[in-house]
């Protein structure tokens, strides 16, 4: 049977189904819901409810009531009341399609000199009402004396019509508690149907009412109902095949797709692979939307199934992995085995359908009693995304982290006199997430090789973030900046107080560098109480001879889920690979005040040896799975933590600003296994049960 006849036949069933169900007398109608792929098939279900007097409601995916044809027609007639002195204006009002005008009927009352002029008075007088009364007041007044849909709304009948004029009515006048002046609530109505703009109406004041607060059967898209519920659920036409590349029957030309790397990817007329990957995003989409779809319903859900053309590729066709014959019954009929007390499967031949009857009457075979599935599963509740800032505040969220940026308090300090512009930008400017987002953000986009281009590279790369964060304290320039970020790229990077390899940010190539690398590795169990003791022995071996009291961290019993988190930079040097982080953090406003035990302080007080250790675990993780000779003695080069504001390549300073640290490849091993949730090393063991014993 051609398709065409197929869907109304099917609808019909679906119209008779929805009798039975409101006959049996616990149903009503609003408890319905017919969910729908596109238009053609509401218009069929629409046809058969109706024969069947079934009242329905169509909810487009579309409908928001700024995007309606009436928003536009009522932005029309009010501009004309505003001007009505302007002839295009006024003449554009009369033919916004409110008032009844067609082209004849607008022509005849331009012929009737009086009638003309006495309308366009109305006009004046319901500005000098809106002005004085208010909105409302003028509108209503307006819709009893003119509106006339006789001769409009050839898309949307009187009661829709109605009810979206009356909504916006409703919402206009609202704004206008706001909106003042008549010119500026015109104005703000103007953006609202702006679809560009994102708006100060939520989306909930902005969807479409029902043209009717009766009780009324649902008609709505598959995308439309996602976050819906409905008791009873009807999705009519399940392995109807909807092909990717045509548009109606003429084929698609414009063709978008994602690579392997997931870039969008647009081609005009592309070939055959293009193609292929458009065509699988759709049929990827469509089994979503079928899982949407599928979801909605509380109590009951039918899915009508026939053998539509290339039903295989439809989206229960691809869910259920059917091939181009499948015997479709026999293809339910496996479901219903697997759930035989939640899923019934029932045979109607098109022969036996017809406007009207009860097939649960007319069938030979009695529907057996269902009963609604139940999630007999455990939800893991004790399984959330951490981060070092969940961990080190106490913080238990179950969201992505974002990089992290310092925010430390602002402390008002005496500047001292420097020779250098630049020296007095790094303390005088903001303290706080502001500035650390402006010198991250700078760091992240320039390439730190020397070169005659360097400070135009620098420059370059500072134009957005100094438009995104806004302009540098009074009296300082980009050139100042410049400078500054100049000399932290040529600052040596010590190993603790020496000049280890003696080399600076400037002698790592731009392709040797990762920035701004986002982490996840799983925890498994992860006991708390060894990661305190890990960190402590990490802070006690630093101090040697001189112990350390002991670190406490939130009392979880175990960390169990995902880590997360960003590295502002990974980068390798003389075949090591180092992890790099950078702080913007205020600590004086000297260079003696970021000497190597400063910043060991500011670092402990702040558990930053918490997050670099967490950072070294998720590079020394990927360096395992992509260096194929990988030894952490051999490759593993530590952690730098740059301390911008101190940071300087004046002989007299020394090591101000950069903190460096080895971690050792048994701290790694050690920390690898508690994230495992496997028993770290014997000693480590021992010592803790005699602490809690």
């Amino acid at each position: 049977m051609d398709v065409l006849h197929q869907r109304p036949i099917m609808a019909t069933w679906c119209a008779n189904e929805i009798l039975s169900l409101l006959t049996s007398g616990d149903i009503k109608p609003q408890d319905i819901a017919i969910l729908v792929r596109d238009g053609r098939e509401a218009s069929d279900l629409k046809e058969a409810l109706l024969k069947a007097n079934l009242a329905s409601v169509y909810l487009s995916d579309r409908a928001n009531l700024f995007y309606s044809e009436q928003a536009k027609q009522l932005i029309q007639l009010l501009k004309g009341i505003l001007s009505p002195e302007d002839e295009r204006i006024y003449l554009s009002a009369l033919a916004c399609g409110l008032l009844g005008f067609n082209g004849v009927a607008l022509y005849k009352l331009q012929q009737d000199e009086s009638a003309y002029q006495a309308l366009k008075f109305s006009f004046f007088d319901y500005r000098e009402q809106w002005q004085r009364q208010g909105f409302i007041s003028m509108a209503i007044n307006l819709m009893h004396q003119h509106f006339d849909f006789s001769q409009a709304n050839m898309h949307d009948n009187k009661a829709r019509s109605l009810t979206n004029l009356l909504h916006l009515f409703e919402i206009l006048q609202s704004a206008s508690q706001k909106f003042l002046q008549p010119q500026e609530l015109l104005y703000w109505f103007e953006q609202q149907c702006n679809e560009d703009n994102s708006g100060a109406i939520s989306e909930l004041e902005a969807e479409q009412r029902l043209e009717s607060d009766g009780d009324l059967i649902r008609i709505v898209t598959q995308h439309g109902a996602k976050g819906l519920e409905y008791p009873v659920v009807f999705i009519p036409f399940a392995t109807r095949h909807k092909d990717p590349l045509k548009f109606g029957n003429k084929s698609v030309n414009y063709l978008e797709y994602h690579d392997d790397q997931g870039q969008l990817c647009l081609s005009l007329d592309g070939d055959e692979q293009a193609k292929i990957a458009m065509a699988n995003e759709a049929y990827a989409e469509s089994i979503r939307l079928l899982y949407v779809a599928i979801t909605r319903a509380e109590q009951r859900c039918y899915i009508l199934s026939t053998a539509f053309d290339k039903y295989a590729l439809s989206p229960l066709g691809k869910t259920l992995q059917w091939q181009s014959e499948q015997d479709i019954k026999q293809g339910l009929q496996q479901l219903v085995d697997k759930s035989p007390e939640a899923i019934n499967l029932q045979q109607v031949s098109f022969d036996d359908i017809t406007a009207g009857d009860n097939l649960l009457q007319q069938s030979d075979t009695q529907m057996p009693e269902l009963q609604v599935s139940k999630f007999v599963g455990k939800i893991e509740r004790d399984w959330w995304l951490s981060s070092f800032s969940a961990l080190s505040r106490n913080l238990r969220h179950g969201g992505v982290s974002s990089p992290d940026r310092d925010s430390a308090e602002i402390v008002e300090n005496n500047i001292a006199t420097y020779s250098n512009k630049k020296d007095v930008l790094r303390f005088q400017l903001a303290k706080g997430a502001h500035s650390g987002n402006l010198l991250h953000d700078v760091l992240e986009h320039s390439n730190f090789k020397n070169s005659a281009d360097v400070d135009n590279n620098l420059l370059e790369s500072m134009k957005w973030p100094l438009v995104k964060y806004g302009e540098l304290v009074s009296g300082f320039n980009e050139t100042d900046l410049v400078a500054w970020l100049d000399e932290i790229v040529n600052t040596p990077l010590l190993s603790n107080n020496v000049f280890a390899e003696s080399f600076c940010l400037s002698d790592i190539d731009m392709q040797k560098t990762l920035r701004e690398s986002e982490f996840y590795f799983p925890m498994v169990k992860a006991k708390i109480a060894v990661l305190e003791k890990l960190l402590t022995d990490h802070r006690n071996t630093y101090r040697a001879s001189q112990s350390h009291r002991s670190v406490r961290l939130p009392s979880y019993k175990s960390l169990k889920g995902m880590m997360h988190g960003f590295i502002d930079l990974v980068f390798e040097k003389n075949g090591k690979f180092y992890v790099c982080d950078y702080k913007s953090s205020h600590l004086g406003d000297n260079f003696s005040d970021y000497n190597h035990e400063a910043l060991r302080n500011s670092i402990e007080k702040n558990y930053y040896d918490l997050q670099y250790l967490i950072y070294s675990l998720a590079l020394h993780r990927y360096l395992k799975q992509n260096l194929a000779d990988y030894n952490a003695e051999v490759h593993f080069g530590g952690i730098y933590y740059l301390y911008l504001r101190g940071m300087t390549n004046d002989e007299l300073h020394k090591g101000a600003g950069v903190y460096y640290r080895q971690i050792s490849s048994n701290e790694l091993t050690q920390l690898d296994m508690l994230f495992l949730g496997k028993e770290v090393g014997e000693e480590l063991s021992k010592e803790l049960d005699k602490e809690q014993g």
